[in-house]
Protein backbone atom coordinates (compact mmCIF):
# COMPACT_ATOMS: atom_id res chain seq x y z
CA UNK A 1 0.00 0.00 0.00
CA UNK A 2 1.09 3.49 -0.82
CA UNK A 3 1.87 5.85 1.94
CA UNK A 4 1.35 9.88 1.79
CA UNK A 5 1.73 12.16 4.92
CA UNK A 6 -1.35 14.66 5.19
CA UNK A 7 0.90 17.77 3.55
CA UNK A 8 2.15 15.65 0.47
CA UNK A 9 -1.18 14.50 0.03
CA UNK A 10 -2.87 17.83 -0.22
CA UNK A 11 -0.56 19.49 -2.35
CA UNK A 12 -0.12 16.14 -4.22
CA UNK A 13 -4.18 15.16 -4.47
CA UNK A 14 -3.58 14.02 -8.43
CA UNK A 15 -1.19 11.55 -7.70
CA UNK A 16 -3.62 10.29 -5.24
CA UNK A 17 -6.13 9.91 -7.45
CA UNK A 18 -3.97 8.40 -10.27
CA UNK A 19 -2.51 5.92 -7.46
CA UNK A 20 -5.45 4.42 -5.93
CA UNK A 21 -6.88 3.42 -9.08
CA UNK A 22 -4.40 0.37 -8.70
CA UNK A 23 -3.86 0.33 -5.03
CA UNK A 24 -5.36 1.73 -1.66
CA UNK A 25 -3.68 4.99 -0.83
CA UNK A 26 -2.79 5.28 2.73
CA UNK A 27 -2.83 9.02 4.46
CA UNK A 28 -0.65 9.89 7.72
CA UNK A 29 -0.80 12.34 9.84
CA UNK A 30 2.23 12.87 12.56
CA UNK A 31 3.46 9.68 11.84
CA UNK A 32 -0.02 7.61 12.23
CA UNK A 33 -2.50 6.15 9.64
CA UNK A 34 -5.76 7.93 9.82
CA UNK A 35 -7.32 6.93 6.21
CA UNK A 36 -6.92 4.69 3.52
CA UNK A 37 -8.35 6.10 0.31
CA UNK A 38 -9.83 3.29 -2.01
CA UNK A 39 -10.92 3.39 -5.71
CA UNK A 40 -14.79 3.31 -6.31
CA UNK A 41 -14.42 0.09 -7.52
CA UNK A 42 -12.54 -1.85 -4.62
CA UNK A 43 -15.17 0.36 -1.95
CA UNK A 44 -17.70 -1.50 -3.96
CA UNK A 45 -16.11 -4.87 -4.11
CA UNK A 46 -15.91 -4.40 -0.07
CA UNK A 47 -20.09 -3.92 0.35
CA UNK A 48 -20.98 -6.30 -2.07
CA UNK A 49 -18.77 -8.81 -0.09
CA UNK A 50 -20.33 -7.71 3.55
CA UNK A 51 -23.39 -7.85 2.03
CA UNK A 52 -23.38 -11.70 0.69
CA UNK A 53 -21.90 -12.30 4.53
CA UNK A 54 -25.33 -10.60 5.14
CA UNK A 55 -27.12 -12.65 3.48
CA UNK A 56 -25.17 -15.77 4.48
CA UNK A 57 -26.03 -15.18 7.43
CA UNK A 58 -29.58 -14.80 6.98
CA UNK A 59 -29.86 -18.34 4.84
CA UNK A 60 -27.71 -20.47 7.36
CA UNK A 61 -29.48 -18.57 10.49
CA UNK A 62 -30.92 -21.00 13.78
CA UNK A 63 -32.73 -19.70 17.03
CA UNK A 64 -29.19 -19.76 18.91
CA UNK A 65 -27.62 -17.27 16.32
CA UNK A 66 -30.46 -14.51 16.73
CA UNK A 67 -29.30 -11.52 18.03
CA UNK A 68 -30.45 -8.24 18.75
CA UNK A 69 -30.38 -5.94 15.59
CA UNK A 70 -28.76 -2.83 17.24
CA UNK A 71 -25.82 -4.84 18.45
CA UNK A 72 -25.32 -6.80 15.32
CA UNK A 73 -25.35 -3.12 13.37
CA UNK A 74 -23.12 -2.03 15.58
CA UNK A 75 -20.55 -5.48 15.27
CA UNK A 76 -20.90 -4.75 11.19
CA UNK A 77 -20.11 -1.07 11.45
CA UNK A 78 -17.08 -1.79 13.92
CA UNK A 79 -15.39 -4.49 11.63
CA UNK A 80 -15.74 -7.72 13.20
CA UNK A 81 -17.03 -9.35 10.14
CA UNK A 82 -14.46 -7.50 7.79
Amino acid sequence: MFSFNANDAEADFDEILNKVQSEPVEIQKNGTAVAVDLSTEEYNRMEALKMELVKSLFENIDEGDLQEGNSFLDELDSGKYD
